[in-house]
């Protein structure tokens, strides 16, 4: 199943293969991705996972109870790892997560980064930049899961 994910992501791009497993969740083919793309990040950032500072990150807005996230940063790297919870609450019965998700004005607030950081989701390789929101450095959960239902954010410096 990872060959066939492997090169379906080769054709197609992650980001579309990331939205058509999400619409066939019920395959598993979604979970057998996002753990062979987590397992892949992890195997070539050792250092980071290793040996790497854990950072609980702050959630503000209306849906702040919805969702966990920390940092992990070791020297220049960082990555955000952001998951949703109490997805009952959020998604009717005929929806489809993330994509039927009001995120409203929920963020998260990153204390370490600047306004202007660039973080890449490994899952679809979109780019969400770090902006002064409410006072805070922060990253919008709308644009985090506007493709993705969880996201694992590299720091990237181009």
């Amino acid at each position: 199943m990872i060959e066939e994910l492997k090169k379906r992501e080769s054709d197609i791009g992650p980001l579309k293969l990331i939205n058509e497993l999400t619409v066939n969740k019920d395959n598993g083919k979604i979970k057998m991705y996002l753990i062979y793309k987590s397992l892949n990040f992890r195997k070539n950032n050792r250092e980071l996972f290793e040996r790497g500072e854990y950072l609980p990150l702050e959630i503000m807005g209306e849906r702040a109870n919805n969702v966990c996230a920390f940092a992990r940063r070791v020297g220049e790297k960082r990555t955000i790892t952001v998951v949703p919870r109490f997805l009952t609450r959020l998604v009717s019965s005929t929806g489809i997560f993330p994509f039927d998700v009001e995120w409203n004005d929920s963020f998260i607030v990153v204390p370490f980064a600047e306004t202007g950081a660039r973080y890449r989701n490994i899952f679809t390789d979109e780019i969400t930049v770090a902006k002064n929101y409410k006072d805070a450095t922060a990253l919008k959960l709308s644009e985090i899961f506007s493709n993705s239902p969880v996201a694992l954010l590299e720091r990237v410096y181009n």
